[in-house]
């Protein structure tokens, strides 16, 4: 068998054609195979089907142990055997066949192109070389799916779907990941860019976990032939098992490294830690921060390393503090975190433009959830609670309906606070509450703040609001909520979600027994008509 020749005959025929004579002889037609390949590169109008033909042709050769990609290529000098030099041409042959499928991931291609290129890459992939699959190959192809612009994005979910619940594919994505994040933080650019969506992607789609009945995309773990079985085990019983080995006489296998519980957990956690170190766009910022407490913490070997970029994005304030926060929350209550500040950082990020902004559902449930506990002292409670009233009166409608029902769930759970309702407001200058009440509004600290020592006044003036459902509400607070078994927490999720229209519109729909009327016997010109002023006690013009 000698290295095949040239025709140029062959160069002359349709892809259909050279397939054809490849599949009925491929050792008297090899030399379509380079024709092909070339096909590839000039795309050619049956990319398609080129590229799956010579996918079989290929996974046959590697079948029948005539391709072994990665071993040592020979010359082909005369004294090479006929063997060998139709072996080190056959490699060559596949290093050309994978190239020009990497290829299309960057020159162009149409979309289906590019996902009959992924599925062949992923069949050489996933032929087995022992007990693994080929990871260089895969990295590469994970590399360009990542980082190239022109490569479709139906590729990398064709790839997250498919194959990312393998233990061996999950396993070296993890790798791939962190190695391309390493390499993109030291290479200190103005960012990740797409980079850090494609990546965020996977990242979220890998399983948390290892199932114990996952299979391996090269089908090893299946097959019952896997070798990683001691992967990760203790040193007693590697020496144990070592012993065994050598007493039956049977020869140590290569074990694979995916098939660890321990090497999966740590390959998550270090992907996951090197792009949290990335300079990350504002909204792939926040969908990590969200995304951490319930499906990237259980996976990690230490979720405490994430306290750096936690406290980071604490500092930012805003919502993304309150998410940084309920991770730190988290990290306190099941990880032993020592955080003695944490209710001070929670006060501090309870401004007007947190309960109004778009997040306002999300931001009250996670505050809820944080004073939820009746061990929270009351004198902290109790500058909760002065905090919710002053931002009331300052806050649109909408937000304050949920401040309001706020108060009422503090004050129901926690009865020491009830006398802020039932202590009488101070004497004060010109019949302000405000200006003697002892409650510190500016200190960050809501311990120091005295606010058990105030009276709740910003009741009589939310009764007063403008608009007539807020006054209306504030009768919740009315009742004695020291009788628990007669009073129920208010849902704030539903007033949380309420806006200027929904208020609007129920207004409107409201059923009047009566109309009020006005008359004026001189016609108001402006608003604020000398003639009206009378309507409208403590307005001056």
């Amino acid at each position: 068998m000698g290295r095949p020749a040239r025709s140029s005959k062959a160069a002359s025929k349709t892809p259909s054609q050279l397939l054809v004579e490849l599949s009925e002889d491929h050792t008297k037609n090899a030399n379509n195979v380079p024709l092909l390949v070339t096909r590839i590169g000039a795309k050619d109008a049956q990319l398609v089907d080129v590229v799956e033909g010579l996918q079989s042709y290929f996974l046959a050769r590697l079948e029948d142990g005539t391709l072994v990609p990665g071993s040592t290529k020979p010359t082909d000098h005369a004294d090479a055997s006929p063997v060998s030099a139709y072996s080190a041409w056959l490699t060559r042959q596949y290093s050309a066949y994978t190239a020009s499928l990497l290829a299309t991931l960057e020159g162009g291609y149409e979309a289906d192109a590019q996902l009959a290129a992924a599925r062949a890459l992923m069949g050489l992939v996933g032929e087995a070389r022992g007990t693994d699959i080929d990871h260089d190959l895969y990295a590469v192809l994970l590399e360009r799916v990542l980082t190239r612009e022109s490569a479709d994005s139906a590729v990398l979910q064709y790839l997250l779907a498919t194959f990312l619940g393998y233990l061996d594919v999950r396993y070296y994505t993890l790798r791939t990941v962190c190695q391309l994040c390493t390499a993109l933080e030291r290479r200190e650019s103005s960012g990740p860019g797409e980079f850090a969506y494609s990546a965020l992607d996977v990242l979220l789609n890998a399983p948390t976990t290892c199932p114990p009945d996952a299979g391996s995309w090269c089908g090893v773990a299946e097959g019952g032939a896997l070798a990683g079985s001691g992967a990760g085990e203790g040193a007693r019983a590697r020496r144990k098992r070592q012993r065994l080995e050598q007493a039956v006489g049977v020869a140590p296998e290569r074990r694979t490294r995916w098939a660890s519980d321990k090497l999966q957990q740590r390959a998550y956690s270090e992907a996951w830690l090197a792009f949290l170190r990335l300079p990350l766009p504002a909204d792939i910022h926040d969908r990590v921060l969200e995304a951490l407490p319930d499906r990237v913490m259980p996976g990690l070997s230490n979720p405490l390393l994430l306290c750096d970029f936690l406290a980071r994005a604490l500092d930012g304030g805003g919502f993304a503090g309150l998410l940084a926060l309920n991770s730190i929350f988290i990290l306190v209550t099941r990880h032993g975190l020592e955080y003695p500040r944490f209710y001070e950082r929670l006060y501090s990020l309870l401004t007007l433009d947190a309960i109004q902004s778009r997040h306002r559902v999300r931001f009250f449930s996670l505050a809820d959830a944080f004073l939820a506990s009746t061990l929270v002292p009351a004198y902290t409670v109790a500058a909760f609670i002065k905090r919710f009233g002053r931002l009331a009166l300052r806050c649109g409608p909408p937000a304050a309906l949920v401040c309001i029902a706020f108060i009422h769930n503090l004050l129901r759970r926690h009865p020491a606070c009830n006398q802020l309702v039932h202590r009488p407001a101070a004497p004060a200058a010109q019949g302000s509450a405000a200006a003697a009440d002892p409650y510190d509004a500016e200190c960050a600290d809501p311990a120091a703040s005295r606010a058990l020592e105030s009276s709740l006044w910003e009741i009589t003036a939310l009764r007063r609001h403008a608009n007539p459902q807020v006054s209306t509400y504030v009768g919740v607070l009315e009742r004695d909520l020291t009788l628990r078994s007669k009073t129920s927490e208010e849902d704030f999720a539903e007033a949380a979600q309420a806006s200027y229209a929904s208020l609007l519109d129920a207004e409107l729909k409201k059923k009047l027994k009566a109309v009020p009327t006005a008359f004026y016997r001189e016609p108001p010109t402006k608003l604020l008509h000398p003639g009206l002023m009378a309507d409208f006690p403590g307005w001056s013009v």
